[in-house]
């Protein structure tokens, strides 16, 4: 896998639509399927960094709301398989380690506790409330 940085040197800042890695955003809509989402961005970026090219996974294999087996036949035939290999764990706490997931393998996912009613209210910039709960998420 290639990576922009080395591990012991995180820039200050760094843009990843300024490197051509760029999706729109997912919305889920009532189905309450965001770790399907997380799970299938974060291969999405792991591919991309290997390989260079960008498909959205949304378009390689259509998702139902319905119990049903794995229909390979209804996978997008420009799509490639692929298969995880590995992980990278973010220690709990740990900037760097983000930024270094982050840099070098694409995307990566996290859990907010989003039960305070002022959560609705939230638009941009850095959510923060005191009475958030950081386990049992």
């Amino acid at each position: 896998m290639t990576s922009f940085i080395n591990e012991t040197h995180i820039p200050e800042q760094f843009e990843y639509r300024q490197v051509g890695y760029k999706t729109g955003i997912k919305l889920q809509q009532r189905c309450c399927l965001s770790y399907r989402i997380v799970s299938a961005n974060m291969i999405e970026g792991s591919i991309w960094k290997k390989t260079g090219n960008l498909v959205p996974f949304e378009e390689c294999y259509k998702f139902e709301d319905k119990d049903q087996s794995c229909q390979t036949d209804k996978q997008n035939k420009k799509c490639e398989r692929t298969e995880i290999r590995g992980i990278f764990n973010v220690s709990e706490g740990d900037e760097d380690d983000l930024a270094i997931g982050l840099i070098n393998y694409g995307r990566v996912g996290a859990g907010i506790d989003i039960s305070g009613s002022d959560f609705k209210q939230y638009r941009s910039g850095i959510y923060d409330n005191i009475n958030c709960r950081s386990s049992g998420i």
